[in-house]
């Protein structure tokens, strides 16, 4: 590939200068997003019971990448989940240290993408307007912004990686096995790390034709490159298995397979014509548009016109950017079936929009040759346009609730992910009130075969609400569809013993012991249901004036049958009678958790006139000053 002229960045500010510039605003861009939540896939992936731990090799390399969606999903990426288990070593599990490698990731995407547009002849100036312009994509905050969007990041900079290294013809072994090396790295991060391998495919047709070396030369100069691929299959291949990847995928729908790749094609272009807007969910894979057809049947053409142009040039950094384009976009048009319902997705655009910066820095150069004020300007006005697009987008990413309710506003009317998704936002935060009219919602989008696990969510919360009779009619109309589902018998069991029918609870634990026999849940709520009906016979029927120790011990067992909303009232009604101090203490403590701070600072004072000692009152009185703190400190929500 061409080599910068010299003295091409002899006038004006040291490139070097210019290139922490870029870096720092990239930085500031995405900053809003350092200390936020774990978001999505994140929950399973990065931060739950079952994300990757440890540094033993053989047990990355041998298990999927999403195990928690079973082995029918073909995702293979050993490299993503290590990084992960290094970022859990070093920041002790804190969403900081997952942040803050993503986004160095990201600017090593930023420095490669300059150093290859400086290697295609672009000046400093715009080889790093380019740069940054990728960096500063709102599109790619999905990428960088979310955690488990990592993998797009890390495959991109392993890929780029390979093609700075790569040397052609004679004397250029060693580094061709380096890029060989660079290119197997980013395949165990992400497959789309095989567009590397069709960008080092054109790179060799290039440099051979123009050398007069023919087919056979380059074939030796790929050699390594295609050996790295070989070595990642066999590695998959032993990881996953054969059958890997047999999940049905969602049907495409009217028009069939070439209407949706269409579909998905357009999609991207829009995308890239509209950077500022950023869309959690685009399309589904089921409806037609019409717009975004028409703009794959615009997109077709122009790649054909590239492919053309970049078939018949003698210069292989072109060739090598569109691959990068077309490589990085074939695996996610649908062309194959694939386990997603969304038509596009932002983070997609990831390696794709690397190549583009890398088409733009030698049209870039030439324009700052014929018009350098004006190219400045202008550089300055886009590079402030999608910063600004970034850092509003990046605090979107910041807080959980905000991004999917965006995102809710934004999808398709018929799409269900986003309205499930900001419930188990709710779920985790403690909001259940906010979350059931949610799934109430989600519910009659899915398709027949999902329905009995969204009826199952809307009985958990229901229960959590105290309504049990309801959570039992969605769960009895969930078994009716799937009558042997495991985890629906569970959660019908736990929902009986909340409500306090023993008899019941046994029934649905008996028929899950006949479905799965040794279920990992089902013992340990037997032996607790049996503490449970115990103890509620021992309390005897609710009376509407019981004496205050009666009344705690009935708050304090529905507490431990984990209905903490429908015990709330009764401490409240304790706070307020002639209890005892241990009962007031306790009182106070489950009004605070319930977040009625007045009630149960009233409550501690109280305790204390009961003549509550310091051992008593002293963590309660922590526990206020702490809750004081956070209400006067900015919260971040979900």
């Amino acid at each position: 590939m061409t080599e910068p002229a010299p003295g091409a960045t002899a006038s004006g500010p040291r490139p070097w200068l210019l290139v922490a510039a870029a870096l720092v605003v990239v930085a500031a861009a995405h900053s809003p997003a350092a200390g936020g939540p774990a978001i999505w896939d994140d929950h399973q992936l990065v931060l739950g019971p079952g994300a990757p731990r440890g540094f033993d090799l053989s047990h990355h390399l041998l298990r999927p990448y999403m195990p928690h969606q079973g082995g029918g999903v073909a995702y293979y990426r050993p490299l993503t989940t290590l990084s992960y288990a290094a970022d859990r070593a070093w920041g002790g599990g804190s969403t900081v240290a997952f942040h803050a490698t993503n986004l160095a990731l990201h600017l090593g995407v930023v420095l490669l993408l300059y150093a290859l547009a400086r290697r295609r002849g672009a000046a400093a100036g715009p080889a790093i307007a380019a740069a940054a312009a990728f960096g500063l994509l709102p599109r790619l905050t999905e990428s960088v912004d979310w955690i488990a969007g990592r993998t797009d990041v890390l495959a991109a900079l392993l890929v780029l990686a390979a093609l700075r290294l790569h040397r052609s013809g004679p004397g250029g072994g060693t580094r061709r096995l380096a890029a060989a090396a660079a290119l197997l790295l980013g395949l165990l991060a992400k497959e789309v790390a095989l567009a590397g391998l069709l960008a080092l495919a054109a790179v060799e047709w290039i440099e051979a034709r123009r050398e007069g070396r023919g087919l056979r030369a380059a074939a030796a100069g790929l050699a390594p490159a295609a050996a790295a691929t070989a070595l990642y299959l066999l590695l998959r291949l032993g990881a996953l298995g054969a059958t890997a990847g047999a999940s049905p995928a969602v049907a495409p729908g009217p028009g069939g397979r070439p209407r949706l790749v269409l579909q998905a094609l357009g999609e991207y272009l829009r995308m890239l014509l509209d950077p500022l807007r950023p869309r959690l969910r685009i399309g589904l894979v089921d409806q037609v548009e019409l717009l975004p057809l028409a703009l794959g049947l615009v997109a077709l053409a122009l790649l054909a016109w590239g492919a053309v142009r970049a078939a018949r040039s003698r210069e292989p950094g072109g060739a090598m950017a569109l691959a990068l384009c077309i490589g990085g976009l074939a695996p996610v048009l649908h062309a194959v079936p694939l386990v997603l319902t969304a038509v596009a997705a932002d983070r997609f655009l990831y390696l794709p929009a690397a190549g583009l910066a890398l088409l733009a820095a030698p049209a870039l150069d030439r324009a700052a040759r014929g018009w350098p004020r004006a190219l400045a300007a202008g550089a300055l006005l886009l590079v402030g346009l999608l910063a600004a697009g970034t850092y509003a987008r990046s605090l979107d990413w910041a807080d959980e609730v905000r991004l999917w309710e965006k995102a809710l506003a934004g999808a398709a009317p018929a799409d269900p992910v986003p309205l499930h998704e900001l419930a188990m936002v709710h779920v985790r935060g403690d909001r259940p009130e906010a979350a059931l009219p949610l799934l109430e919602r989600t519910t009659p989008l899915l398709p027949e075969g999902m329905r009995p696990e969204a009826l199952s969510d809307e009985a958990a919360v229901l229960s959590d609400l105290g309504r049990a009779g309801e959570a039992r009619e969605r769960l009895l109309r969930a078994l009716e569809a799937r009558p042997a589902g495991p985890g629906l018998l569970y959660n019908l069991a736990v929902v009986e013993m909340r409500d306090l029918r023993p008899a019941a609870a046994r029934a649905a634990l008996d028929r899950l012991e006949a479905v799965q026999r040794g279920h990992l849940g089902a013992r340990a709520v037997r032996a607790r249901l049996e503490a449970v009906a115990r103890e509620f016979g021992d309390l005897g029927p609710e009376g509407p004036a019981e004496p205050p120790a009666l009344r705690a011990r009935r708050a304090r067992f529905l507490d431990a049958v984990g209905l903490p909303r429908v015990a709330l009232p009764r401490w409240a009604e304790v706070a307020g009678l002639d209890a005892g101090p241990a009962d007031l203490v306790e009182a106070a403590a489950r009004l605070l958790a319930g977040g009625r701070t007045a009630e149960a600072r009233a409550a501690r004072d109280r305790a204390v006139a009961a003549g509550a000692g310091p051992s008593l009152v002293e963590p309660l009185d922590r526990a206020l000053q702490q809750a004081a703190r956070g209400a006067s400190a900015p919260r971040r929500s979900g």
